[in-house]
């Protein structure tokens, strides 16, 4: 699923903590959750979205859930590298091939998206922007982390045996 933005004026999502958006100001939402407002967006539900990846693999909003749960397993804050590390056995039953794939400087095309998945986080005031290479959950991002894993759980518990 990709990043939509829709008119301030035109769509309003409940959001954790109260958004502070102008007529005109555009709403990111990602997998029909407010995460952001971008400033300045008067397109009328013209602003493109966001480019698919053109090389496969999963998109970065995909694995925000995850990483927030994560972070909230992991206890606050916690370095970048030990997030990562704990989410491969985590997302690995949900990665593509495409998503083991190295990039130009060497990464991993699925690290490389969870990096982009914390920005969209720290956007949308779900993960501090801290120190450098400390990850961290706000209170809105707790909050999100618990209905994300209880939402899992539901859907884990549900789920037929193979």
């Amino acid at each position: 699923m990709t990043t939509r933005r829709t008119t301030v004026e035109a769509h309003l999502v409940p959001a954790a903590v109260p958004l502070q958006a102008a007529p005109g100001d555009s709403l990111v939402i990602v997998r029909g959750v407010c995460v952001g407002v971008e400033k300045g967006h008067s397109s009328g539900g013209g602003v493109p979205e966001q480019p698919r990846p053109r090389t496969g693999g999963t998109p970065a909003e995909d694995f925000l859930d995850d990483l927030l749960i994560s972070l909230l397993e992991l206890k606050n804050p916690t370095p970048a590298k030990l997030v990562l590390d704990y989410m491969q056995n985590r997302i690995a039953p949900k990665l593509r091939p495409a998503d083991y794939d190295k990039l130009g400087r060497g990464e991993v095309r699925w690290r490389n998206r969870v990096q982009w998945a914390r920005f969209l986080g720290v956007k949308g005031g779900l993960i501090e922007n801290a120190a450098r290479g400390i990850w961290a959950l706000t209170e809105a991002g707790k909050r999100r982390a618990m209905e994300a894993a209880n939402a899992e759980a539901a859907r884990t518990h549900h789920k037929k045996p193979e």
